[in-house]
């Protein structure tokens, strides 16, 4: 019998709740530290958005908006991501005061095709700088991520980095200076998203979208470049000098690798088949991927100086990144990563309910979070009850006496804590 609608959710969401709530709890609240640690602040903006706003920024990307009509016939879209709303509060309030630094952690929506880490509802994490032309931003973005990725628990993760005016140098140079540059880039981001078949899909995409055999053949030798960040950099300038884009490019990414601290370079890859999707970005563009697990990228962001004046504000520099939450969960969960709750939750059970739930009140008032539980009286249910909720411990409580038992570690703090409650009780 086929299933009613009723108790259905839509292809691409989803209902998270128990171990996995509190897994994505641990890495917003991780990605939100990280942003503030840099000095950025929180930023509200509509989940409704009028159509033009998002109008002419996102190439392809363009399809994916949802689309919908108010009850007065005014074309709206639910947000496809947070940059352009970002452009739009620019140009609405150009009295902020610049450099303009915020976050925001928020849903989005694209009526894409649902895949693993891959929602049609989801939540962005962005941060972004507008207001700052020095390269010092691109670099903190890259410190930024690496931060990010490496607080929420991931050893092993790489940074992927280009640059706008280097896809421009390579399409000119391998095309003509008539070449399609933007059908160059998205050629790029079509097969690394999509086709994911690396220079082989690079080159089927490239040959379906109109470049010649010769074009693809140059291309070949470029796309392989490989190795230490800055030795790649002279590879390709040696290839291809004397193209001022290209060589733009190759300078500013010189001078934003130089910033870095070398435990972060040594996370670093110059990839120059990476194009992201969006048309708005101009300079230094980036992904994050965790080697191991095959989710795509867990981040992304770049350079976009000239996105607030195409949304109606004045000419702005600005630069920034998004932490991609589903695909970093995925990450995790793959990977069997555990959160380590520095405030872990207990259950406590007792046969005198109202010692039990009186006990349960003053060791919440020490700071303690306690689920009390009244239909459990024996400690193996309590226990398997404590488990499949991924509590820290459980606590049995009757009379004056308590006792713990550990369902997973829990810092010291936590026994000091308890200790407190227990002298409370008298």
């Amino acid at each position: 019998m086929k299933q009613s609608t009723r108790h259905m959710i839509p292809p691409g969401t989803a209902d998270i709740f128990g171990a996995k709530m509190r897994l994505r709890e641990h890495a917003l609240n991780v990605i939100e530290h990280t942003y503030k640690k840099f000095g950025f602040e929180p930023l509200s903006t509509p989940v409704l958005e009028n159509a033009i706003v998002f109008d002419g920024h996102h190439g392809e990307g363009e399809k994916l908006l949802f689309n919908l009509n108010d009850k007065n016939g005014n074309p709206l879209v639910l947000r496809y991501d947070l940059t352009v709303p970002l452009a739009r509060v620019m140009g609405m309030y150009p009295q902020l005061m610049r450099p303009f630094k915020r976050y925001q952690l928020a849903l989005s929506f694209r009526d894409d095709e649902p895949d693993k880490g891959h929602f049609r509802e989801f939540i962005q994490c962005d941060a972004d700088a507008v207001g700052i032309s020095d390269l010092t931003a691109d670099a903190e973005v890259i410190m930024m991520a690496a931060t990010g990725l490496e607080k929420i628990g991931f050893g092993s993760y790489v940074i992927r980095v280009n640059h706008r005016g280097i896809l421009k140098g390579i399409a000119e140079c391998i095309g003509g200076y008539n070449c399609d540059v933007l059908k160059f880039q998205r050629s790029l981001d079509f097969a690394d998203k999509v086709l994911k078949q690396g220079i082989e899909g690079i080159k089927s995409d490239l040959a379906e979208k109109g470049f010649d055999q010769r074009s693809i053949n140059l291309l070949l030798p470029i796309l392989g470049l490989n190795g230490d960040p800055m030795h790649v950099l002279d590879g390709i300038f040696a290839m291809l000098m004397d193209h001022v884009s290209l060589n733009q490019g190759v300078s500013d990414l010189r001078k934003i690798l130089s910033y870095l601290p070398k435990e972060i370079y040594n996370h670093v890859e110059i990839d120059f088949t990476l194009a992201r999707g969006a048309d708005y970005y101009t300079g230094f563009i980036l992904e994050g991927v965790i080697p191991e697990i095959p989710v795509g990228a867990v981040l992304g962001g770049g350079r976009y100086d000239n996105l607030i004046a195409a949304a109606g504000g004045k000419s702005e520099p600005a630069v920034g990144m998004a932490f991609g939450l589903e695909r970093i969960i995925t990450a995790m969960e793959e990977l069997s990563m555990m959160v380590n709750d520095e405030n872990p939750t207990i259950l406590l059970f007792g046969v005198n309910k109202q010692t039990a739930i009186t006990r349960a009140y003053q060791m919440r008032r020490h700071d303690i979070m306690v689920d009390y539980n009244p239909n459990i009286m024996i400690l193996s249910e309590a226990v398997e009850y404590a488990r499949t909720r991924g509590y820290s411990a459980v606590v049995c409580c009757d009379g004056l006496e308590i006792a713990i038992t550990t369902i997973k570690p829990t810092p010291e703090s936590f026994y000091q804590k308890m200790s407190e409650a227990v002298r409370s009780f008298a």
